[in-house]
């Protein structure tokens, strides 16, 4: 499934503090979390990470908060190389997710060595 980048943007809202299906599911309804959860567990969909890096477009275009926003994306930007990436510059710069593409940085629970 091809999702565009507004559809991108409110899964990756919708995961902020989001750890189950059952989340979703009393946001958005079952249907529509179900798909959501069922694309992001796709491998190269998404990864959790122990702590969000900084958004690497900010530091790079010297854009306000460069250095303190946190990225929710690592991925392939239009320009080529790869950044971590904050929600509004993965609109900006972002290709999209998945395998060669990008991934959504999930939170892994803290004490958890989940990968």
């Amino acid at each position: 499934m091809n999702w565009t980048r507004k559809q991108i943007r409110d899964i990756s809202l919708a995961l902020r503090g989001v750890s189950s299906l059952q989340d979703l599911e009393e946001e958005y309804g079952l249907p529509v979390a179900t798909a959501m959860w069922k694309e992001l567990d796709k491998p190269g969909m998404s990864t959790k990470v122990a702590s969000l890096p900084k958004c690497d477009v900010h530091i790079a275009y010297r854009l306000a908060g460069a250095g303190t926003v946190l990225a929710r994306y690592d991925g392939a930007t239009t320009e080529g190389p790869w950044a971590n990436m904050c929600q509004d510059c993965f609109n900006w710069k972002g290709v999209g997710l998945g395998t060669g593409r990008g991934q959504l940085l999930v939170l892994r629970e803290e004490g958890s060595n989940e990968r």
